[in-house]
């Protein structure tokens, strides 16, 4: 049989020592992200230029030959789901850095912004 990959994230007690939020699931993890970001207006979001190039390059790699041109909308939200999904660590790391996105995450949900949870300490999350 094939291997199975469980990867959990836990609270990284930087903050504080006897945090007692649970383990996510990291496929939960990427699922909810992906969510907050497929509900982003496309235009409200500021994409520099290193992000636009990985966006280009990921156009060059899937592009079918003779398929219409996808929309930077389109671009964006297909190269969201596949480095979300099946890019390493340090990628996604880098994609979410370069949105900017006031993320925080407490009992196992995360929440966009720190006003849709006002009780919830940003939580420094470990592999």
């Amino acid at each position: 049989g094939g291997r199975n990959r469980h990867v959990y994230y836990h609270c990284s007690r930087q903050v504080d020592y006897y945090c007692t939020q649970p383990y996510l699931r990291e496929q939960d993890l990427v699922n909810q992200v992906l969510n907050i970001i497929n509900n982003l207006k496309y235009e409200d979001l500021k994409i520099g230029s290193k992000l636009k190039y990985k966006m280009h390059e990921y156009d060059l790699m899937t592009k079918e030959h003779g398929s219409r041109v996808r929309t930077n909308e389109e671009l964006f939200y297909a190269y969201s789901d596949y480095l979300m999904r099946l890019g390493d660590n340090k990628e996604k790391a880098e994609f979410l850095t370069a949105l900017d996105l006031p993320l925080v995450l407490h009992d196992r949900k995360i929440h966009y912004s720190p006003e849709e949870y006002k009780q919830a300490e940003p939580t420094v999350v470990e592999q």
